[in-house]
């Protein structure tokens, strides 16, 4: 594959963005991701995607972020439903400019050889309190997590 077709494959290939804690990593290497019910939460813009995930667990000290290509097209995605206009300026974003990529989802697993690991990066959680986390966890921090 030349320079050319590849970046002509990411012209036409929009990335979605996975954001979760840090601590799923290896069942997602083994399995992919998988969501709730059958939907996997993505964001076309990868900090939405983990502010999200930062604002919801703040249990989680370490946040992944896994990029993932769809064609553009793809049946498997379908815009989403959760991140209300208040949501995303509690994120820091602007709900008029920022909707339309805030929130997706994918119908089904996403494979794990379809997760752009070379891109994945891991953010500390500036929202993580050590307190809720124990509770979390049954007092249990740093026991086989």
């Amino acid at each position: 594959m030349t320079t050319f077709d590849r970046a002509w494959g990411l012209v036409k290939k929009p990335m979605y963005y996975h954001a979760t804690p840090e601590k799923n990593m290896g069942p997602i290497m083994h399995e992919g991701i998988k969501g709730r019910g059958d939907e996997v939460y993505a964001s076309r813009n990868a900090e939405i995607a983990r502010n999200w995930i930062m604002l919801t667990n703040p249990g989680a000290e370490k946040i992944l972020t896994l990029p993932f290509f769809r064609e553009e097209g793809d049946e498997r995605m379908r815009p989403g439903q959760d991140h209300h206009p208040s949501i995303l300026s509690t994120l820091g974003f602007d709900p008029e400019k920022d909707a339309d990529d805030a929130a997706w989802t994918h119908q089904g697993t996403v494979p794990p050889n379809d997760i752009r690991w070379e891109e994945a990066r891991v953010h500390s959680n500036p929202l993580f309190n050590e307190a809720f986390a124990s509770i979390l966890m049954g007092g249990r921090r740093g026991e086989d997590e």
